[in-house]
């Protein structure tokens, strides 16, 4: 009896987290709790919970019910699904795709047309002729240059930066000892000259 019960009730050790003695049969284990099996196969973990891969997906720890419809490209997008086809993943956040997925990129958390528009410096920018960034703005190089950050025309200078005012030094001030009672030093008073 002893041996039939150790071969019906063990403990999964490909856990992540191992689960206390169960049947295998109905159960399986996943990062340490005991999950019924779902119906359908194939199944696998989510985070604590078993989910049946036909119908859910995990998505960072996180069950989603997956996509019916055929035609919906299904990934995730941090713990939210995602439909590859129209859309990409940009720090987490589900943007629109342009035209294709080659064709769109990410400015930060925004997407953006790479034929028709340039990130520069995390803003989205509309492409100019002959195209450069200038800190946050796109420039056309051959007419402009980049004056910290700024676009400028080619022939006029940059401006220069506002010259440092000096600080203007304090008025002198007087100190005048005040003797005070024996045992005591002396305590220092400031007098201003108006």
């Amino acid at each position: 009896f002893m041996l039939l019960l150790a071969s019906v009730f063990i403990t999964y050790s490909e856990c992540q987290i191992e689960c206390p003695p169960y049947d295998p049969v109905p159960f399986m284990c996943c990062n340490g709790t005991v999950n019924y099996k779902p119906n359908l196969t194939p199944r696998t973990c989510c985070g604590t919970k078993a989910i049946a891969s036909p119908i859910s997906m995990c998505c960072q720890n996180i069950i989603n019910p997956r996509p019916t419809d055929p035609a919906i490209d299904a990934g995730c997008c941090g713990p939210m699904l995602q439909d590859k086809n129209t859309q990409t993943c940009c720090k987490v956040t589900l943007q629109p795709i342009y035209g294709t997925i080659d064709n769109t990129g990410c400015c930060q958390a925004k997407s953006y047309d790479r034929s028709t528009q340039m990130c520069c410096d995390e803003v989205v920018n509309e492409i100019p002729p002959n195209p450069r960034c200038c800190g946050k703005f796109a420039m056309n190089e051959v007419e402009q240059k980049c004056c910290d950050g700024f676009p400028m025309p080619i022939g006029l200078p940059c401006p220069s930066p506002p010259e440092a005012k000096p600080i203007e030094p304090e008025s002198e001030e007087e100190v005048k000892v005040v003797p005070h009672k024996k045992g005591h030093k002396g305590r220092k008073h400031r007098k201003v000259n108006h």
